[in-house]
């Protein structure tokens, strides 16, 4: 037995050469090993380093001592010399392949330093002849080895598979052998799947066969198609992954394999793959062992370039369980859903989920929509649900007076509707306020109306109802506090406006609310005109209730006019000062002698030089005035 070394010691080929007789000499001439043994001389071709197997030679020539096989081979005796001269290397390889030694007939070909013409060409037949010869021996793994290293067409190689190719394809091509029941070997399907994984994988280029002219097939089609039959047979698990990888499955013989095969779920995720949504949602809607939530899921997937096939397949779950289907419309997408096309077909279809849907796009927190068409109309949304509850009142125990309960405090539906539609009119600054104010209904809903009237400026039809229907004087009082501006002509009389309210209702059946009246004038006297709140009182108010109103004004002025009175003084005094000082520093001489000199340029003032004085005494050049980096002189 032989191994081979390196300079370290350690192998270098996996398997060694076993020899008929323990060899006393040894040498090596590529591609053999020769080894002189007590009875012959043995020559071996060298095998393959990962291939065990040696193909050996005897040569019965006795008592041969040594060997030299550098140029030529030459083996002597104590009497004889030999000369062995090997075969022409296309001859041995031709002697392999005729005994069917392919893998030694390209070892040899491939270990040979002979320049030999169309080795290549020669070498990929060869492995084509091995990789038939293996494949009909079972050894798959070992023929798909050579397939891919000849570049085998995978046309061929899916042939060799009965029922994997289309029936007009298997038809053209002749196999050169059938493997009895292929389908079922456990080694046979792993090994294809291997080989059209790593066709895919490594994107080898092939050009496309004859037989595929005309087929209605391109090479990368016929792969992918073949690839997801041998998962149906051997790996179903894994055909939902291959779908969610970018696939060139042919559409009509893919749809075909699985409804044979009642591959519902897959041939959803197939048609979902091919962007055939309508066929995918079609027959989601007609598996009975599918639940709406599955449907859901995929419309939610889709974007605006889809929304046709989302408004279509959208209807039935909107029938079976709005309140889920609404994730249609509200879930996050790339390309969002336009509310244009959104809102008629909930309008038509679940009228109900519109005022959810409208919550969503104006409430959401990352892109909140602004369009004042869609403000209204969750502004009506809410009306009518609540003018809806209010005519169902009736019918209950407790008979409901409008302004009696505040807003919202009513419990239930009502309540929580109220509060929602109170807190959007006070925040939300895009619906039409004027394009409100006739939809709702002028002996009810008062506070919504309040809120209305007091977007458009109209405070004392606002502050009328806090008054007078609501008699909610706390609330009056907190609306001229929320819009008092002394700076806006607008809002600056907005405590007037309340005191002529309460003062001069112009209902002729209301009184005059005398005691508020004077309360507003007691405790924000600052805030209102006095003569003009005097003018509103009426004749007959007893003096001792204006007492503290009159009492407040007058310390208020007079302190305002001592305050005015020290200011004055104090500018006055200021004013005097500064005109001594501006005195004292006329009164300043500076002496121009022919010595003085400038401290900034350290040169002396000629003739009628311009200078400029600084109140410390010192004199500079005028023209220094002008130039930036001594400005600090002039300060």
């Amino acid at each position: 037995m032989s191994f081979f070394i390196n300079t370290a010691g350690n192998p270098v080929r996996r398997h060694s050469i076993t020899w008929q007789d323990a060899p006393s000499s040894m040498s090596i001439y590529q591609p053999f090993a020769i080894s002189i043994e007590p009875r012959l001389v043995e020559v071996q071709i060298l095998p393959d380093p990962n291939d065990p197997k040696t193909i050996s030679q005897s040569i019965f020539l006795p008592a041969c001592k040594s060997i030299n096989a550098k140029k030529d081979i030459y083996v002597s005796s104590a009497t004889s010399i030999w000369r062995l001269q090997p075969l022409p290397i296309l001859e041995l390889v031709d002697q392999m392949v005729t005994k069917q030694e392919y893998e030694t007939a390209i070892n040899l070909l491939q270990t040979s330093k002979e320049i030999i013409p169309g080795i290549k060409e020669r070498l990929i037949k060869i492995k084509t002849s091995a990789a038939y010869h293996l494949f009909s021996k079972e050894q798959f793994q070992a023929a798909m080895g050579y397939f891919i290293s000849a570049q085998v067409d995978p046309l061929k190689i899916i042939s060799l598979y009965p029922g994997l190719l289309p029936a007009h394809l298997q038809d053209k091509l002749s196999t050169p052998f059938n493997i009895r029941d292929i389908e079922n070997n456990p080694r046979a399907l792993p090994e294809l799947e291997h080989y059209l994984v790593e066709f895919r994988k490594n994107k080898i280029e092939y050009s496309s066969p004859p037989e595929l002219l005309n087929s209605g097939y391109t090479l990368q089609e016929l792969v992918d198609t073949t690839l997801l039959k041998v998962y149906i047979k051997h790996k179903a698990s894994l055909i939902p992954h291959f779908f969610h990888l970018k696939n060139h499955c042919h559409i009509e013989e893919s749809e075909r394999v699985l409804l044979e095969e009642k591959k519902l779920t897959e041939l959803i995720l197939f048609y979902k793959s091919k962007d055939l949504h309508r066929k995918a949602l079609t027959l989601l809607a007609k598996s009975s062992n599918i639940s709406p939530n599955d449907t859901i899921s995929y419309l939610s997937q889709l974007g605006e370039k889809h929304i046709g096939i989302i408004l279509e397949h959208s209807k039935w779950v909107l029938q079976k369980c709005p309140e889920d289907a609404l994730k249609i419309f509200t879930v996050d997408r790339k390309d969002p859903l336009s509310p244009d096309d959104v809102i008629p077909h909930l309008k038509q279809c679940a009228p109900s989920l519109l005022r959810p849907y409208l919550e969503h796009i104006i409430n959401d927190p990352i892109s909140p929509n602004k369009n004042p068409e869609y403000h209204n109309q969750l502004v009506f949304e809410y009306l009518g649900s609540i003018l809806e509850l209010i005519k169902q009142s009736p019918n209950s125990a407790v008979v409901r007076e409008p302004g009696l309960i505040p807003a919202g405090k009513e419990g239930g539906e009502l309540g929580e509707l109220r509060t929602k539609i109170i807190q959007f009119l006070e925040n939300s600054k895009y619906y039409l306020p004027e394009k409100m104010l006739s939809r709702f209904p002028s002996n009810d809903l008062y506070e919504e109306r309040a809120i209305l009237l007091s977007k458009i400026g109209r405070h004392e039809q606002a502050l009328a109802i806090y008054a007078h229907k609501l008699k909610n004087f706390t609330m009056a009082e907190e609306y001229c506090d929320r819009h008092y501006n002394k700076d806006s002509e607008e809002s600056r009389d907005v405590y007037l406006s309340l005191l002529n309210v309460y003062l001069k209702p112009t209902d002729a059946n209301t009184s005059p609310l005398l005691d508020p009246a004077l309360k507003l004038l007691n405790k924000h006297y600052r805030s209102i005109n006095t003569p003009k709140a005097l003018s509103l009182l009426p004749l007959n108010t007893p003096i001792d209730q204006l007492y503290p109103f009159f009492e407040s004004v007058i310390r208020d002025n007079t302190k305002t006019k001592r305050d005015n009175q020290i200011v004055k003084n104090l500018f006055k005094s200021e004013n005097f000062k500064i005109k001594d000082e501006l005195s004292q520093l006329k009164t300043g001489v500076i002496k121009i002698t022919e010595d003085l000199t400038c401290p900034i340029c350290n040169k002396i003032f000629l003739g009628t030089q311009a200078f400029v004085a600084r109140p410390d005494g010192t004199a500079l050049h005028y023209h220094h005035k002008n130039d930036k980096q001594h400005q600090s002189w002039f300060e």
